[in-house]
């Protein structure tokens, strides 16, 4: 049982070829036989971000973004500031992953841990070593939160992005704001309108979950912090908590709700928590549906 869309009309603008032409996807253990399948379902050089766990070894992280560039695609791999030791045993990840991988774009995160492994407290801190410029990456992804953040005033968070992006520019470095995991396009559409009223116009991923098992979604909403969203979105799908979840829904009210025209640079950016091959086939089928009408 899976929650779909009800058919609706095509409008006259293109909004969902628009927001998935540049979808990227993201992986936790990917192995070689998906990276396999990928080949016959997403487009050559679609961007596959790795994540990047506590207590998961960066050597780790390099083999999978050179499975990645291997397979014909883009790895972006995360850079957890509070995971590094030291500044040499990042840059010894950089390095790795620039010369094993030809990676050239990177996610900045704190990561999920409370004390810094090492000099680097969070994400802006990375960007200021010079570190990535150095090694050769030309763009940076940045968190950003439709939510809210559960432990951050929305001052706090609008300071310290707009500090990352000052600390990127000054390094001629690109710039994309990757967005957390949200069920509300209402609040993802206010999220992005805010942004470009502060004058903020990098290109923005919003970040949607692949197609999951509502209890499934259920764990990493709690574990994401976006409880909330994930409870409105639930709200009068009791008798189907068994069943499955697609972003369908979300995309068609992003669609309706977003003027692409008047936002910038917007696609959408899928945590694969059902799987990555899943995730890749339901937006392969969701995009020839829109075509076919």
């Amino acid at each position: 049982m899976t929650l779909e869309s009800s058919a609706r009309p095509k409008p006259a603008e293109n909004w969902a070829t628009s927001l998935m032409r540049d979808l990227s996807t993201e992986a936790t253990l990917p192995n070689q036989m998906e990276f396999d399948a990928l080949r016959d379902i997403l487009p050559s050089k679609t961007q596959i971000f790795v994540a990047a766990p506590p207590g998961r070894p960066y050597l780790r992280l390099v083999k999978t973004a050179n499975q990645i560039r291997k397979a014909g695609f883009e790895p972006v791999p995360h850079i957890a500031a509070r995971n590094y030791a030291s500044a040499e045993a990042l840059s010894d990840f950089i390095a790795r992953i620039r010369g094993e991988a030809d990676v050239r774009r990177v996610l900045v995160i704190a990561g999920d841990v409370d004390r810094a492994a090492g000099p680097f407290s969070g994400a802006n801190a990375i960007i200021e070593s010079d570190l990535l410029q150095r090694h050769g990456i030309r763009e940076v992804g940045v968190s950003g939160y439709p939510n809210g953040h559960p432990n951050l005033s929305d001052g706090i968070l609008a300071s310290a992005l707009r500090q990352k992006l000052r600390s990127a520019e000054e390094r001629n470095l690109k710039v994309k704001i990757v967005s957390q995991l949200c069920f509300d396009a209402d609040q993802i559409t206010a999220w992005v309108k805010s942004l470009r009223m502060l004058e903020i116009n990098v290109p923005v991923s919003i970040g949607l979950a692949g197609p999951t098992s509502i209890r499934g979604l259920a764990r990493f909403a709690l574990m994401c912090g976006v409880r909330s969203s994930f409870k409105a979105y639930v709200a009068g799908k009791t008798n189907q908590l068994f069943g499955d979840a697609s972003p369908d829904d979300i995309i068609h009210s992003l669609g309706e709700a977003l003027d692409l025209s008047m936002l910038g640079k917007v696609s959408l950016h899928f945590y694969a928590y059902g799987g990555l091959v899943r995730t890749a086939n339901w937006a392969k089928d969701f995009q020839t549906r829109f075509a076919d009408g």
